[in-house]
Order: C-alpha cells, then structure tokens, then sequence
C-alpha cells in the first residue's frame, strides 16, 4: 500500500510472466580442510527456472547444475584439486546472472612436528625473556592460549603479556615465574583442532646482589619506526611490547589529532591499540611510549589507508519500452581507485560484437533506442589490487499496454484553505510512449493548479467550488486508460437560521432553529448561547446548553425578571459555526424571591455587639425590583417568642448592645417589592467575647520523674469564661537554685537560714488546646530546678487571671530521702553534742578554779544567750531578726557571736584561745561592731585570704581543738 497525505490507494507493480535470473544467496571464499569443507552457495530465482554453472580460473567447471547451484566435493577427488578462483553463472531464455569471485584455499589439518622437550631455561630475577609459541603455518590465524599442565590461563598482566604473533612476553622476571608447564595451544577454528605445544620450563633465580633498574626497551615491534597498510572496512590492532624494570607504561598517542574514545580500544593491559572498521580518516601516524622510572622508549607506526572497490551507485532493474534510451549509472569508490568494466549476459562488452547503439562513458552503460533483442543481465564489476565486486542489473524491454497504479475513485478530502494533491501513477517512470498524460478537470483558475511530470495534479487554497470529479487519462500506441478521483471540500458547518420564540411561559419557553449547511462533514451537535440584559454582569453571551444534532427545538427554564437572547451554533469535525442570527427577546415577569441567603453566621469582634454576616444572592436571583435582606435576631435563652428585626442592603448588619457572649437566634430573608422569599432557618450566633473573668482552680502539681510533672486544675465555669473556651495556658517560669548558705552562729544560740542568691529566672509557656481537660503533664524539667506554677484561662479576647503554685520533680529510681539522712541534719546534731562538750569543760575548769576564771565577766554574757537556747529556740529565727537573701553568706544574730560556719565546708574547725574561749574560723564577714569585744588575742580574722575555697557540699561533720590550760 502506499500512503499520502489524507488517502491510501493500493499500488499495483507491473510484473511480466517472465523474469530474468536474479542471484539470491552468493558464495563466500574460505579455506577447506576436507572435502567436506567445500562448499560453494549459488543460488537463484527467475522464469523460466535457470540453470547453473561454474567457472574454476577462467575455465569450466561443472556444466549443468539445476534447482541448486550450489558446488560441493565429489569423495573421489583429491582436496587440492578444487584450490582455486571459483564463478557462479545462472542463467534462462532472459539473459545470464554472474556470481561474486571468490578463492577456496585447500590444505591439511594443521599437525605438530615431533618436538624435543626444551632444556630448563635459568634467568636471574629481573631479566626479560620471550616465549616462543611457532605454531603450524596455516592460511586461517589460529587463536592462542597459554595455559599449564592442568589447562589454567597463564595469568597476564602489565608485566606478562601475548603478542600478535602468539608469543609469552616477560618485561621482567619474578621468582613466583619459575615454572615447568608454560604450554602453548594452539585453536584452528575452521579445522575445529586444538594444538597444544611442549611446555616450556623456566627457573627464576633471585639475585644476590640489588636488582639493577633498567630502562625500557621493546620487544615488538623491532625499530623505532613501521608502517602498516589497512584496508578500510577491516580491524586494525597496533602493539607496544617493552621490557624493563621496573616495568614499563605503556602510553597511545596519535600525532595529527586526539585519540577518539569512540573509534579507539586500549586493549591487552594498554599493549594493543585497536581500530574497528577503518576508514580513510584513520590515516595518519600513531605513537607508542614506553616509561618507567628509568627513561623511556617510543614506537612510530605509519599508517596507510587504502580501500578494496565499494560503491556509490548502482544502476536498478527496470522496464524499458522499445524506442527508449536506458542509462545504467554504476559508479564505484576505492584506493587505488578501481576500474570499472560491463559485461552483457557474463561476457565483457569488449568481446562481443560492436554496436553504435551502445557506448560506456565514465562507468555510465548508455544504450539508445533499445529493442527486445537489448533484454538482458547486465554486469558492472569494479576492480583494484585489493579486491574486485559485482552487480547485475536486468533490463528488460516490452510494449506493454498502459496501466495507471492509482486506485481508480479516490476521494480526496480537505479543508478550505489547504492543498490537495491529486495522484496519477502508471506502472513505472520512464514511459516515453504515452501520448498524453494529463488531469481533466471541471474548470482551471489561474495558478492553483500545478501539473507535474508524474501525472501529479496539486490545487492549493482549495474552495468549496473545488468540489468534483477529476479525471486522469494515459495514452498509447497500444491503448488508452483512464482513472477518476474526486475532491471533497469540508468546512465549518453554516450558521443555524430561523430561530423561534413559541409557548412562552412566566418561567420557561421553547426555543427551535433550522440547521445550516453541513459543508460536506456531518454536525455533531448544536450550541444554545443566552444573554441577559437584566444583570449587567450577565449582559455577553454565554454558553447554556449543548444538544446532539438531531434536535431542532429545546425547553428552556428562565430567571424571573430579566430579558433573554438566545443564539445557536453547529459543530462538526471540522470546527464551531459562526453563530445564527439572535432570537427575540423575551422579558420574564418579576416574582418574589425563590431562595434566602446562605452561610449565615456572626464574626463579632466586640464584647458588646453582634456582627451578622451571609452570603449575597446573584442579582439574577433578586427576582424583581427593590430588592433588600431583612434580618432577625432574639436571645436564644429563655426562648422569647418576640423577634427583632432590620433590613440591609447588603452584609454585614451589627447589633449594638448586646452584653458579652450571649447566644442569638438569627435569619436573614430575601425580600422584594412583591413579597419575602421563603421563610428562612434559624441559626445561633454569639456577641462578641471579653477577657475570661477567672483562672483555674485546685492546680496541683505531681512528679512523674526526673523530667516530667502532671499539672491537674478544675476547669473554670462556662460562665466565667465569656466566650468559646479555646484552651488552657500553662506557664513555667523557672529558676535555679545556684547555691545555699548554711550559717550555724556560736555562743550558746545557733540560727539556721537558707537563701537564694543571684536567682537566675526563665519563663517557659505550654499551650492547652483541650478545653475541657483539667490535668496536664510536663515533660523535659530539670530536677535540680524549683519551679514557679501559673496557671490561666484564655478565649479570643485575652487571658484570665492566673492561679499560682510552686513545684519540683524527683530524681528517677528514688524516694525523697528523709531528712534525718540528710547532710545538714547530721552536722547540726554534731555541732550541738560538740557544744554541750565545750559546755562541761568550762565548768570543770571553773570548778577546780575556785573563781579565778580570768575571762568570767566575759562569759557572763554568753551565760544569757546559754538561756535563749534551753528556751528551745536553737536554730529558730527571732520574730525581730531578719535574714537577706541579698547577701551571700552572712546572718547576723542580736544575741550570737560573729563566728560563722564556713559555705557548705567539709568540716569546721574550732580554736580556743589562751583565756579558755573560742572563735569558730568560718567564712563570713565580721561584724564590726563586735571587734575586740572578747579581749582576746590571736585571733584568725574570718576574712583570711588563707582559707580554702568552700566546697558546694553540705558540712557533716564538727572537729574542736582545745588549747592549753
């Protein structure tokens, strides 16, 4: 089949009941290693059925040979016999098809001579040696593999390489290369024979002197220059072989251009550089580079490009009419470049008989007024040294009657505006006997026709009035035909016409039409547009409806007050009419309306009003003139029966008034000058929101761990809340207790106080959006961190008034220890049984003094503060004492001493003086007011530079140190 543009039509070829020979499978040159190797395919079609024949250098060689021409060996022939240049000829009443030229080569299966075992070759490590393989010469290159004794790969490497030439290649010698089994096999593949050589031995002897570095030298191939000749089409390999120590790099390079990645293969570990599928552009000179630390070594490979004969044009087969002029064109590339010689039926037109008629010029056969006589094979062959390839072309010469190859009827469609062309094909080009060949047509205007050679008709810018039968009529010396098509011009559908108004209602009419012209393409369906002048927005035609093609008239449905148009369209598969003229117009009559507003709702924002708010109607739906919302609102506590009501134009509407929070039924109705709409739904809407008036209560605060506490609350009243209640905010201002003072004050009365200094205060925040929890749990706290609890309810319009509360968690895996375990506890009850001791000493010596304590009327006074502490008021704070978290480690006492405990020490020590009291050396300032109050001397000032740094422990223990008597 063949195709164009918008139509098929089948094409049938010409076909004469006889056919001249036409080779269909040549034969290929090879080498035969049996007789069973020789095998030569010739085969061939044509009618009457051939016949083959073969020529052997020149000379026949089998004479007959029907159905298959394809030579084989006879058993009692000697193989070298059929060595030689072998042609296939095929031939029948038509004319002579001429095979390929081909070569069958003929020899033995490849054997080895009987070998000697080679002697053991000794080498020093380091040393480069070479492999020989010398397998049996053959005409097919047999493929190498080194393997051992038990047929395993001698490994190969940078180091250890084959060449092209079969050979093992050593750069330099390993210890680890000491072998006995290097083996060479030889694989003939067309023989189907493996040839495995005697192995070779070698012994590496490590040297006992340092291994001599050595430059590179190569071992394939010799010189520093070669040149090479490859044949385009074919392989080429390059190698690169050096020896040295260290081993050698070896490195391409091509010296007019880079080496394309593409064209280019680095194979046997970078020694081979191969190029597949030459071509001139590949000429040029190639460089190999062998380095190691030692120097370096180069190879230039000259490189020639040359091309067995390949063509360019080939001449075709072909039908001739006598009387015509054939031209064969056969042209053929090649370097050297080829000569190109014809032959007729096999024989070369230099040994038949001269004819004027027939003459070659540049590769070009011409042959004027042919004849029948002239049908014929005729062979072009293009030679050079490097090959030689053939083509036949049959020519056939017959007066056949005229026969047109379009299809007879075509219809040809196109849209107005386009090009057609009309086809009119006979059975083949060159038909100089047609008497006419030209397309008849109703009418030609002017240059849109365009008549070409082929019997081609194009019209461009096609018309409707284009429309119609064509004609295309060819004639002979034998006959005349003709062929008819015809062109079929589609286009947009026409416009709809006769629009009609009828069985107007206040609410619906009927619209019908009369179709247009279809314009050669069926209508698909029709497009009802409408357009109302009551809404402004509305006043442009819009798409209302679509119905299939077979209806003429429609019921449509209309808006109360408003004027319609209405216009139709046609589609089809071309594109959308243009549209019909418009209808009448049509006024509706005015109504009430038909529907309410919806998603009404209020937004208030203030604590004492009410904002409603709706969705607006379309004006389409106002339905008439003076067009307005009335709007209704009652509490929606208690139920009042009494409605309050307004009107708006449009939302939103407040109400002023209202009180905080409180819930409204509301509607809104649509209104015209003839009435209400339905009667609406009512909603519940709120006024606006104000601040919660209360916080939480009953906040109570449990440790879960070390890092999390469960806060709980009793949710607020609904009432207090003045709004939607959104949630809970949690607050958890912290701060870090840094460090504690104990002070224990000497001189019959201690006072024990704690306090904070430098509070260090961070406010965190957790939002509770569940309003209706009344426990909530925090999760990340620091247990060494005493918490500040705030607790506060919120709505829209603000936050309430907090609840307070501290708190902390507890350590991980532990209960709170008690508090008689506690550090501060135990250095108390030390201190105490320490005092009672100093207590007891002071009356033995007052005792056994008789009154001459020398310091009496300086202990008369610690005597009253002795009272104070068998008062049970050790430890406590005096109602007109007062202890400042402002100053780091000082508590004063009206009725202690200036001695003090030094900051969370390890240990107190306590001296008594020569007179028999004492001065606890703690940390702490001096009260100046009491300087020198005791007498007494050597005292350790308690801001001495000297005392150690206080550690952040709790003190545990109290030691004393009485001095002498």
């Amino acid at each position: 089949m063949v195709s164009h543009d918008c139509f098929v039509y089948p094409a049938t070829i010409f076909s004469p009941v006889k056919q001249a020979p036409k080779i269909t499978a040549q034969p290929v040159s090879h080498t035969a290693f049996s007789l069973d190797d020789v095998n030569l395919a010739c085969e061939a079609t044509g009618d009457p059925v051939p016949s083959f024949r073969w020529v052997k250098d020149g000379e026949e060689f089998r004479r007959e040979l029907f159905e298959s021409g394809t030579l084989t060996a006879d058993d009692k022939e000697d193989l070298r016999s059929y060595q030689g240049s072998y042609r296939c000829y095929v031939a029948n009443e038509l004319g002579t098809a001429v095979s390929d030229l081909v070569h069958l080569i003929t020899e033995p299966i490849p054997t080895l001579a009987k070998e000697k075992r080679q002697k053991r070759r000794s080498f020093e490590e380091g040393e480069s040696t070479v492999l020989y393989c010398n397998p049996p010469k053959s005409s097919v290159t047999p493929k190498i593999h080194w393997m051992d004794m038990q047929l395993r790969h001698i490994p190969l490497n940078e180091r250890v390489t084959t060449s092209l030439d079969g050979n093992l290649y050593f750069a330099n010698l390993l210890d680890s290369d000491s072998r006995e089994d290097y083996t060479c096999n030889a694989y003939y593949i067309n023989a189907s024979v493996i040839l495995p050589k005697e192995p070779i031995s070698i012994s590496v002897t490590p040297s006992n002197s340092v291994v001599k570095n050595r430059r590179p030298q190569l071992q394939r191939p010799a010189g520093s220059h070669s040149s090479y000749l490859a044949l385009r089409g074919q392989t080429l390999t390059l190698e690169c072989i050096p020896e040295g120590l260290p081993t050698p790099e070896v490195r391409w390079e091509r010296m007019d251009s880079p080496l394309s990645p593409a064209r280019v293969r680095m194979l046997n570990y970078e020694h081979w550089l191969q190029i597949e599928s030459v071509s001139e552009g590949d000429d040029g000179e190639y460089t190999c580079t062998a380095q190691n630390s030692q120097g370096s070594v180069k190879h230039h490979y000259a490189i020639t490009v040359e091309a067995a004969p390949y063509w360019t044009r080939r001449p075709e087969d072909q039908l001739y009419a006598p009387g015509e002029t054939v031209r064969l064109d056969c042209q053929a590339e090649g370097i050297p470049t080829p000569n190109i010689t014809w032959s007729i039926n096999g024989v070369p037109i230099a040994g038949t008989d001269s004819d004027a008629r027939r003459h070659v010029s540049s590769g070009t056969l011409i042959l004027t007024d042919v004849q029948y006589s002239d049908t014929a094979v005729y062979q072009c062959e293009a030679t050079n040294k490097h090959g030689n390839i053939l083509v036949n072309t049959q020519v056939h010469v017959v007066e056949l009657p005229p026969q047109i190859l379009t299809a007879d009827g075509l219809v040809y469609k196109a849209t107005e505006g386009q090009a057609v062309l009309l086809r009119c094909r006979t059975f083949e080009r060159h038909c100089p006997a047609v008497d006419l060949l030209v397309f008849i047509a109703c009418d030609f205007n002017g240059c849109r026709y365009t008549e070409y050679a082929d019997g081609s008709l194009k019209i461009t810018d096609v018309q409707m009035e284009d429309t119609g039968s064509y004609s295309c009529e060819i004639s002979t010396k034998l006959d005349s035909v003709s062929a008819t098509g015809s062109i079929t011009v589609q286009d947009k559908p026409g416009s709809p016409h006769s629009l009609e108004l009828s069985e107007r209602k206040e609410r619906r009419v009927t619209l019908s039409w009369m179709p247009g012209a279809e314009n050669n393409s069926p209508v698909s369906e029709y497009v009802i547009e409408k357009k109302e002048e009551q809404n402004p927005e509305k006043g442009r035609w819009e798409e209302f409806r679509r119905v299939l093609q077979d209806i003429r008239h429609l019921e449509i449905h209309l808006q109360p007050y408003s004027t319609y148009h209405f216009r139709v369209r046609a589609v089809n598969g071309i594109g959308m009419s243009e549209p019909s003229p418009p209808s009448d117009s049509y006024s509706t009559p005015a109504a009430k309306p038909d529907m309410n507003p919806e998603n009404v709702t209020t937004v208030s924002t203030d604590s004492d009003s009410m904002v409603i708010t709706w969705q607006e109607l379309e004006q389409r739906q106002f339905n008439g003139p003076g067009f307005k919302y009335k709007i209704y609102w009652r509490q929606a506590s208690g139920r009042s029966p009494h409605w309050k009501e307004s009107s708006a134009s449009n939302p939103p509407f407040i109400v002023n008034g209202t009180g905080t929070f409180i819930p409204f039924e509301i509607k809104v109705q649509a209104v015209n000058e003839l009435g209400a709409g339905p009667e609406p739904d009512a909603d519940i809407g709120y006024s606006g929101e104000d601040l919660p008036l209360e916080a939480p209560s009953e906040v109570s605060v449990t440790e879960l761990n070390k890092t999390a506490v469960l806060v709980r609350w009793s949710p607020v009243s609904m009432e207090s809340v003045r709004g939607h209640l959104l949630g809970y905010k949690v607050h958890k201002p912290s701060f870090i207790v840094s460090a504690l003072v104990l002070f224990i004050l000497m001189g019959f009365c201690s006072v024990l106080c704690l306090a904070v200094p430098g509070i260090s205060s961070a406010q965190l925040m957790e939002s509770i959006n569940l309003p209706l929890v009344d426990e909530f749990t925090l999760k990340g706290l620091n247990p060494r961190i005493q918490y500040h609890f705030k607790l506060r309810a919120l709505t829209t319009a603000g936050d309430g008034e907090p609840i307070e509360m501290e708190g902390a968690t507890l350590l991980d895996g532990g209960e709170t220890a008690h508090f008689a375990t506690q550090g501060w506890f135990i250095g108390l009850i030390s201190a105490m049984v320490l005092l009672l001791l100093v207590l007891l000493i002071l009356c033995y010596i007052k005792k056994s003094k008789g009154g001459k304590y020398s310091v009496k009327d300086k202990e008369e006074d610690q005597v009253d503060g002795a009272r104070t502490m068998k008062d049970g008021e050790f430890g406590e704070y005096n109602d007109n004492e007062k202890c400042s978290i402002s100053q780091q480690s000082v508590c004063e006492s009206k009725r202690s001493s200036n001695d003090s405990l030094a900051d969370y020490g390890d240990s107190v020590d306590i001296q008594f003086n020569e007179d028999g009291s004492f001065i606890g050396q703690y940390s702490g300032r001096k009260d100046p007011n009491s300087h020198g109050t005791h007498g007494s001397s050597g005292t350790t000032s308690p801001v001495n530079p000297n005392m150690p740094p206080p550690s952040i422990s709790f003190p545990t223990s109290v030691t004393g140190f009485l001095g002498p008597n």
